[in-house]
């Protein structure tokens, strides 16, 4: 599979795990995937927009949020929804906490990306310089706050639209690989913040996830130990190939 399918996989389900929960039924105020709104921005602005974006970004370091996430899908009749908490650092750190529909954590050290799952005492190991699809799944999210415009522009062909206060990006995938999944990815920022507030993904078979972060908090301070995970001793690794020796 090419880096750009596994990325696409990874990022299509790396979040919506679990069955649909009545407790997080309220958590988005949407049902699906809406259209873009605002006016179309020509190519000079939507430099410009991208620019200031990088520019409100340049002191950015960190960022803490309460995330909540649903996911449509012609497979299911409910929506699936999580609910949690996520912590960013530059370059590559990540600590992500999930409280409904069920716990689960996911916890990067630039290294390696730990998912362990509390009520099964089942984690994953995943070392990232030789497994793709956590590796981008942590650059996807670390964009958050490290946008580059340069890859964002060689992976996808980007739509600008302002209104309301909201700048989105509309993102159509360039390769033809991705694009048999992937219809969209849309991400909204409210004017004079760095950190997008929401985005979509959209994939070809109707499905659509949608994130928002709420109570962001930029440069928060953190603990030493935020992006460390110590294995539970009766915790089993259920992908043996990648257990520690």
């Amino acid at each position: 599979m090419k880096t750009s399918t596994i990325f696409l996989v990874c990022l299509m389900s790396a979040f919506s795990v679990y069955p649909s929960s009545s407790e997080a039924s309220n958590a988005l105020d949407t049902k699906g995937a809406k259209p873009v709104e605002g006016v179309l921005l020509n190519e000079k602005e939507t430099t410009v927009a991208l620019k200031t974006i990088k520019d409100l970004q340049s002191g950015l370091n960190s960022m803490q949020a309460r995330m909540y996430q649903k996911k449509t899908t012609p497979l299911l009749k409910e929506a699936v929804e999580t609910e949690g908490t996520l912590t960013l650092k530059k370059p590559n750190l990540l600590n992500m906490s999930l409280s409904k529909p069920k716990p689960m954590r996911m916890v990067g050290d630039g290294e390696v990306l730990w998912v362990y799952r509390p009520d099964s005492k089942e984690a994953e190991k995943h070392v990232l310089a030789s497994d793709l699809a956590a590796s981008e799944t942590i650059k996807f999210l670390s964009s958050a706050i490290a946008m580059s415009t340069q890859e964002l522009s060689n992976r996808f062909d980007i739509s600008a639209y302002s209104g309301s206060s909201i700048l989105t990006l509309a993102m159509t995938p360039k390769s033809s690989i991705v694009a048999k999944y992937l219809a969209k990815i849309n991400v909204s920022y409210r004017d004079g913040e760095a950190v997008p507030f929401r985005f979509e993904v959209i994939s070809k078979n109707g499905s659509a996830t949608i994130t928002e972060f709420r109570e962001v908090v930029l440069n928060p301070q953190l603990n030493s130990d935020a992006f460390r995970f110590k294995l539970p001793p009766d915790a089993r690794i259920t992908n043996l190939e990648n257990e520690p020796q």
